[in-house]
């Protein structure tokens, strides 16, 4: 089997696998030996994305980036401002009491260690989160 985007036509191996519940799924071979379900292209380099050395964009934050973003990602999901800034938006109709405070509390938990930085006034960047 041969990749139509990539500059040169490359060969590579596919191989299936049964599933737990019945039927069959297949895998690609990448030139490391490993078994993946998706092959990346790069000009004339095809491979997994270990090899491609693709990460992924949590990977790139710092530690305290990524507390900045599930903070604004959780105000967000309870329809407030995604900026820690603000006050806690209110409970939302219909959802369970447990569910906000179990929310909130980890909201809080993530501002915590944000207090005091350059994050703590910053509004979060919408292009980068995805709600599906």
């Amino acid at each position: 089997m041969t990749m139509k985007n990539c500059a040169v036509p490359t060969a590579f191996c596919v191989e299936w696998a049964r599933c737990n519940l019945g039927g069959r799924r297949p895998w690609f071979k990448c030139r490391c030996g490993k078994r993946v379900g998706r092959l990346y292209c790069g000009g004339m380099f095809i491979g997994c994305r270990l090899c491609y050395g693709a990460v992924y964009e949590c990977q790139r934050r710092s530690d305290k980036g990524r507390k900045h973003q599930q903070a604004s990602k959780i105000r967000l999901a309870l329809g407030g401002p995604p900026t820690i800034a603000q006050p806690f938006p209110e409970r939302p109709r219909r959802m369970w009491r447990k569910t906000y405070e179990r929310l909130k509390h980890k909201a809080e938990r993530y501002e915590r260690d944000l207090q005091g930085t350059r994050l703590e006034g910053k509004e979060a960047d919408y292009s980068r989160f995805c709600f599906f």
